[in-house]
């Protein structure tokens, strides 16, 4: 009775520029431009997306740790490989 969901993410070139691509949350996919990246880290933002406008995936220690915001609000996720 909780409700679930499912994202599939994939990172995808269009016309030479890189974007994340998120599919099964709307009925159309969304795709947000990587705007910045490190050896540990990438940013991808949608300012025409209701939310989240801009996706942050970051390496800390042995997790993968992910923030999707807006301009006034943030969510933050915790990745931890399964061995």
């Amino acid at each position: 009775k909780d409700t679930t969901f499912k994202e599939v993410l994939s990172i995808v070139n269009v016309n030479d520029t890189l974007f994340l691509k998120v599919e099964g949350v709307n009925e159309n996919p969304t795709f947000f431009k990587f705007t910045s990246q490190t050896d540990t880290s990438f940013v991808c933002e949608n300012p025409k997306n209701e939310f989240p406008k801009k996706i942050t995936y970051y390496k800390d220690d042995e997790f993968l740790k992910a923030e999707v915001s807006s301009n006034d609000f943030k969510i933050e996720f915790m990745f931890k490989k399964l061995d």
